[in-house]
C-alpha cells in the first residue's frame, strides 16, 4: 500500500518523509503571515508606474464597451492577455471599475506563491528544506513590493513555479494526464508574459540528462521524453490565439524589434545594478527570513540527534543577514546549494532547478536592470539557499544527543535580534509606503477640468486611467504636442516625468508655451519599484533622502489657436 502523500516523493535515493501535522500547521501559519504582509493597508496603495497604468487601462477596455479601444495602445508591447482579463474580471465581478482589483489579483497569487515554493521543494529536498523555502519568500520584502503593484510579475512567477512542478509530477510519475495540466500551466505562464515558455524549454533541457542518468542502457527515456513534448504542444496551443492577435494587430516582427529596445549592453554592470536593486529593496524582515528558515527547519525536522556545531552555523548566518543583507546572505546559500545540487543528478526536480537558475542567471542581465525581471532569479534562489540550510542540518546532526528544543529556541531568538538590529540599519525603502499620489492628483484635476472637455494625457497613462474612473475620458494617446496645436476650442494637457524624460514631447511641450495656461502642480512620489525604473539605487537613495519635483503631474490649459 502506498504511504500517504507518496506523489511528492520523486527522489530514488531519499526515503520519504510523509507530512506531519506540525508541518501543515506551520505551513498554513507562513502562508498567513504571508498574506498579512502583503494586504497590510491595501487601501493606501494606488497606481503610479506606466505599465499599471496599461494594464489598468486595458482592464477596463475589457469590462465595458464605453472604451473606443479595448486594449490599451499597443498593449501586445507590454505583456500577453491574461493578467488584463483578470483585471477585466475582476472590475466585472465588483460591478465598477476599481485601482483595487489588480492589486487584489497580485496579493492572491504572491501569498499562494509562498506554500506553492514549499509545494515544489519539498518532494526532493526534504520537509526542512521545503518550509525554509517558504520562510524565505514570506517575509522578503522585494517580493511584497511588487506584490504590492499592478504588473505582471507576482501572477506570472506563481504560474511559472506551478508550471514547473507540475511538469515534474508528470515526468516522474509518467502521467501524460499531469502532463496535460502542466502544458496549460506553462501556456497560462506564456500568456501572462513572453518568457513563459522558458518553463517548457527549462524541462526539454532537463529530461534528457535526467532520463540517461537513470538507466542509460534502456528506452527509459522514451515516456518521459514523450510526456516533456506533450507539454510543449500543449502550451504552443494555448499560446497560439494571442500569437495570431499580435500578428495581425502588428506583427510579430514589431513585437521582436520591440523586445530587443530593452537589451541593454553592460552585462557585468547590470548584474551589479540587480545586486544593488536587491539590497535597495530589502529591510528587516528579509535579513531576519534567514534564522526564521533555520527556526522554520528545526520545527519540522524529526532527526533527534544534533550537534553543536549547529549553533555556530546559526551564529554566522545571522552575522552574514546583519552584514552584508539578507539578499546577498541568500545569494551565497544558493551559491551552496547549487554545489549540493550537483550531487542529486539522479533526480528530475534537481535538473529543473539547475536550468531554472542558469537561465536566468544569464538571461536576466542582458535586460536593462529593471528590479522586477530578478524575481524568477530570486525565487530560484530562495529554493537553492533552502536545499543549502538542509544540507547544514544534515552536516549538524549527530549520534549521542538527544533532541532538545535548544537549537530552535536559539534561531527564534537569532531571528528577532537580527529584526531589530534591522530596524536601525539605513532603510530607504519601504513596500507599505502609501503610493497613491496619482490617485489625488487626478482628484485635484478632475476639479480643474469641466465636465465634457477634451482631455490629453501625455505619457502618463495611470493618470489616464484615474481622471477615466472620475468620467473625464483620457484615451488619446498622443505621441506629438503638434497634433493638437490648430485646435479652436480649450484641451486640457496632463504631462509628468515621462513626458520631460520625453525629447519629442518634451519639445512639442515647448513649442506650445506660449498658449499653455499652468492650472496646478501635483506632487507625485512614486513606489521604490517605479523609482528603480528612472535610478540606480544611489540615485533611489537621494531622492527618498531629498525629494525633488522631478515626478509632479502638471496641468496645463491649452488655448485654441488664433484665427
Amino acid at each position: 500500500m502506498k504511504r500517504p502523500h507518496e506523489w511528492l516523493a520523486p527522489d530514488p535515493d531519499r526515503p520519504f518523509q510523509s507530512i506531519t501535522g506540525r508541518e501543515w500547521l506551520l505551513v498554513l501559519l507562513i502562508t498567513l503571515a504571508a498574506f498579512a504582509l502583503r494586504a497590510w493597508r491595501l487601501n493606501a496603495v494606488g497606481i503610479d508606474h506606466f505599465d499599471e497604468g496599461v494594464y489598468a487601462f486595458s482592464g477596463l477596455g475589457l469590462m465595458g464597451s464605453d472604451q473606443p479601444s479595448r486594449l490599451y495602445p499597443d498593449q501586445a508591447l507590454f505583456s500577453p492577455p491574461l493578467y488584463i482579463a483578470l483585471i477585466g474580471l475582476g472590475n466585472f465581478l465588483n460591478g465598477a471599475p476599481s485601482d483595487v482589483v489588480p492589486f487584489i489579483i497580485n496579493v492572491i497569487f504572491g501569498t499562494l506563491t509562498v506554500p506553492l515554493l514549499w509545494w515544489f521543494t519539498r518532494p526532493s529536498f526534504g520537509p526542512e528544506a521545503g518550509v525554509g523555502a517558504a520562510v524565505l519568500l514570506a517575509a522578503n520584502e522585494f517580493h511584497i513590493s511588487l506584490v504590492r503593484t499592478a504588473l505582471t510579475d507576482t501572477s506570472f512567477a506563481f504560474l511559472f513555479v506551478l508550471a514547473l512542478g507540475l511538469i515534474a509530477v508528470a515526468v516522474e510519475k509518467r502521467r501524460f494526464t499531469t502532463a496535460l495540466i502542466a502544458g496549460a500551466a506553462v501556456g497560462l505562464a506564456w500568456n501572462t508574459k513572453y518568457h513563459g515558455w522558458f518553463a517548457g524549454m527549462i524541462a526539454a533541457v532537463a529530461v534528457v540528462p535526467w532520463t540517461l542518468l537513470r538507466d542509460p542502457k534502456r528506452l527509459y527515456w522514451l515516456r518521459p521524453v514523450g510526456i516533456v513534448f506533450f507539454v510543449g504542444v500543449t502550451a504552443i496551443l494555448c499560446y497560439l490565439p494571442w500569437a495570431w492577435y499580435i500578428q495581425e494587430q502588428i506583427g510579430y516582427d514589431a513585437l521582436a524589434r520591440y523586445q530587443l529596445t530593452n537589451l541593454r549592453p553592460g552585462y557585468l554592470n547590470n548584474l551589479w545594478q540587480q545586486f544593488g536593486n536587491q539590497s535597495f529593496l530589502e529591510g528587516p524582515f528579509t535579513r531576519a527570513s534567514i534564522p526564521l528558515a533555520f527556526a522554520a527547519a528545526l520545527f519540522v525536522t524529526e532527526r533527534r540527534d544534533w550537534t553543536r556545531r549547529l549553533g555556530f552555523s546559526l551564529a554566522i548566518a545571522c552575522i552574514l543577514s546583519i552584514v552584508l543583507g539578507g539578499a546577498a546572505t541568500i545569494a551565497i546559500g544558493a551559491a551552496w546549494g547549487f554545489g549540493i545540487l550537483l550531487g542529486k543528478l539522479r533526480d528530475f526536480r534537481a535538473w529543473l532547478v539547475i536550468g531554472w537558475a542558469t537561465v536566468f542567471v544569464l538571461s536576466t542581465p542582458l535586460y536593462t536592470p529593471f528590479a522586477r525581471l530578478v524575481l524568477p532569479t530570486t525565487l530560484v534562489s530562495m529554493v537553492l539557499c533552502a536545499i543549502a540550510l538542509d544540507g547544514v542540518l544534515n552536516g549538524n546532526f549527530g549520534k549521542g544527543r538527544q533532541f532538545s528544543p535548544s537549537p530552535l529556541v536559539a534561531a527564534s531568538i537569532g531571528a528577532l535580534v537580527v529584526f531589530l538590529v534591522g530596524l536601525f540599519l539605513p532603510d530607504f525603502s519601504s513596500p507599505w509606503r502609501p503610493s497613491r499620489s496619482v490617485a489625488n492628483a487626478a482628484t485635484t484635476m478632475t476639479s480643474l477640468i469641466p465636465e465634457g472637455a477634451r482631455t490629453v494625457v501625455l505619457a502618463e497613462p495611470a493618470a489616464a486611467y484615474y481622471l477615466h474612473t472620475a468620467n473625464r475620458p483620457a484615451f488619446e494617446r498622443i505621441e506629438d504636442p503638434a497634433l493638437i496645436a490648430d485646435l479652436t476650442e480649450p484641451v486640457y494637457v496632463v504631462a509628468g516625468r515621462y513626458a520631460r524624460v520625453s525629447p519629442p514631447l518634451r519639445n512639442g511641450l515647448a513649442d506650445l508655451e506660449s498658449r499653455l495656461t499652468l492650472l496646478a502642480r501635483l506632487p507625485m512620489h512614486p513606489k521604490d519599484q517605479r523609482l528603480l525604473d528612472d535610478k540606480n539605487p544611489t540615485g533611489a537613495r537621494a531622492y527618498l533622502q531629498t525629494p525633488d519635483e522631478s515626478y509632479e503631474l502638471i496641468l496645463y490649459r491649452l488655448n485654441p489657436s488664433s484665427p
